[in-house]
């Protein structure tokens, strides 16, 4: 319950941060502090690592290959399960460095946090997917300013 009243907090807040910045056109004072208001939400755009040109063709333009190298990566990660997900992804998608700490993030939520149903997800992906999105998916969009790779099934040998 607390994490969707964080969620409705968050929209507001952003849907606020866009209206200020629209309403800012009609006046110069306004527009000054519109625009005041406006690199302050950019400043929290610097956290969505992804959200560049060649990262996000890497990435969601990439669908295809996008959730498939994520979970590659993490299936196949060693016991430094952030670092070796990070390298992975650079290496299988040529994201930017900072972009890829965001997947080593989120990959170290799964683990901790939905390992149960994610390690061995099998076929059936659904309880993975909604453990996944309860408690990793808000803070991999806020890091990396895309969205957050569903989860594939796995064959276990």
């Amino acid at each position: 319950m607390l994490r969707w009243k964080c969620i409705a907090i968050l929209m507001v807040s952003a849907v606020g941060v866009w209206g200020c910045g629209d309403d800012g056109n009609g006046s110069g004072g306004s527009g000054g502090s519109g625009a005041s208001g406006g690199s302050g939400g950019s400043g929290g755009s610097a956290q969505q690592a992804c959200n560049n040109e060649s990262d996000l063709q890497a990435t969601i333009g990439n669908l295809e290959d996008y959730q498939p190298a994520f979970w590659g990566c993490y299936d196949t990660a060693d016991a430094d399960l952030q670092s070796s997900v990070d390298a992975c992804m650079q290496q299988a998608l040529d994201v930017s460095e900072n972009c890829a700490d965001c997947f080593g993030t989120f990959a170290a939520c799964i683990d901790s946090d939905c390992g149960d149903v994610c390690n061995e997800r099998g076929a059936d992906t659904l309880p993975c997917q909604e453990c996944v999105f309860d408690q990793c998916n808000l803070d991999f969009n806020l890091c990396s300013g895309i969205a957050a790779p569903t989860a594939i099934p796995q064959l276990i040998e």
